[in-house]
């Protein structure tokens, strides 16, 4: 089985992770695997290449299509054939729904929303537009994946269609992040942290839905 992958972009990323996650996880063993960004290839293309699968970048800047990125796009659809296209975020969606148009043959088509819509004003006027797109189209796509279910409520509450929609959340590396003593006392060290003291994380972008004001909030009531 063939299966393409179209993504927004391959920047470090939730998304980006969870994309090279799935391919190494065996994936890419498993079936013969495409990936396409719809930007460039990142700090993530690198790394999914070394997995043995190809990947294509093209080249639209903000994710907004050209005639040669599209035509690009067309290339690979028609040179790959795929089996199954999956779209990751609101633009890779919309361009796996374009790819499928493009196939000789008409393959399974996925979507794949890793995002949630507490506030649509929260989001950039493009991203806005496309979202919308992403809601009308909906009904298109044989699967809707989200990874978590306040997600899919919240996008079926906009209008996102619900005929298909699924729930698979992000798996963790048990082994990978397993708790360590050793790596314990040597982060704490170079950052120059006590022993006993309380440390408190916080890893994400900078972005309304992120929350980092309610997070600083929280940390100083601790």
């Amino acid at each position: 089985m063939r299966v393409l992958h179209i993504i927004s972009g391959l920047a470090t990323g939730g998304a980006e992770r969870a994309l090279f996650n799935l391919l190494d996880g065996g994936l890419s063993e498993q079936f013969k695997c495409y990936v396409i960004s719809l930007i460039d290839e990142g700090t993530m293309g690198v790394q999914i290449r070394k997995l043995g699968v190809p990947v294509s970048a093209l080249g639209m800047r903000n994710a907004r299509p050209s005639i040669k990125s599209l035509r690009k796009l067309n290339k690979v659809v028609r040179e790959f054939q795929p089996d199954v296209i999956q779209g990751w975020m609101y633009h890779g969606n919309l361009a796996a729904s374009l790819a499928r148009t493009m196939a000789i043959a008409r393959p399974a088509l996925a979507w794949n929303v890793r995002h949630s819509l507490y506030n649509l004003s929260d989001e950039k006027s493009m991203t806005q537009k496309v979202i919308r797109l992403n809601s009308f189209f909906s009904s298109g796509p044989d699967a809707l994946l989200y990874n978590s279910q306040i997600s899919k409520k919240q996008h079926e509450s906009f209008g996102f269609s619900s005929k298909h929609g699924l729930v698979i959340p992000n798996g963790i590396d048990m082994k990978k992040f397993s708790f360590s003593s050793i790596f314990r006392q040597k982060i704490r060290s170079e950052l120059g942290v006590p022993e006993n003291a309380l440390v408190v994380g916080h890893v994400a972008r900078l972005h309304p839905m992120k929350d980092h004001p309610l997070f600083l909030k929280a940390a100083v009531d601790i």
